[in-house]
């Protein structure tokens, strides 16, 4: 199983995602959990949940239109991807 596959067929499902075609990211919408800004949710995801993410405003020529994204790289192994995808479950308790 390839490595995006096995965060698409996860339960992390928390976050609404776009499947890249080939790639090792996903662009993921955050606007459902109301922060200010994609930075701001990007803080809260590495200090309080462990996941470390980048804003997807920074992959914009126009930066205001990825304020609501967020990117997560998934060249890891299997078993932090796991990690990454039990801590996630703790955002749903932020919605």
């Amino acid at each position: 199983m390839s490595h995006i596959q096995y965060f698409t067929n996860s339960r992390s499902r928390v976050i609404p995602y776009f499947v890249p075609k080939r790639a090792y990211y996903v662009l993921a919408d955050i606007s459902k959990f109301g922060y200010k800004t994609n930075v701001e949710f990007t803080y809260h995801l590495i200090k309080d949940i462990g996941v470390a993410v980048v804003p997807g405003s920074g992959f914009f020529s126009q930066p205001e239109k990825g304020h609501s994204l967020i990117r997560f790289c998934f060249s890891k192994t299997p078993e932090t991807l796991k990690t990454a995808s039990d801590r996630l479950l703790k955002l749903q308790s932020n919605l």
